[in-house]
């Protein structure tokens, strides 16, 4: 499956600009997930779904972000 990304940078750049505009707002980038889009690697069987493993480094990604972030407010 060929993925098209021409309109990432700006996706990026818009992402940034919110996460700059709004105090509450964090991005992370999921290109760095462990996918490989040339083996499928990371992927469920259909090519276009993370698989669990990934879904797992994901979600531990998103709750240390929150804690870094919002962790005080616990």
């Amino acid at each position: 499956m060929k993925h098209d990304t021409h309109n990432l940078p700006a996706v990026r750049a818009a992402q940034d600009a919110v996460a700059k505009e709004l105090p509450n707002v964090v991005t992370i980038d999921a290109l760095e997930l462990p996918i490989n889009f040339t083996t499928n690697e990371g992927l469920n069987l259909d090519h276009g779904h993370f698989n669990t493993s990934t879904e797992i480094t994901l979600g531990k990604w998103l709750a240390n972000t929150y804690l870094s972030h919002f962790g005080h407010l616990l």
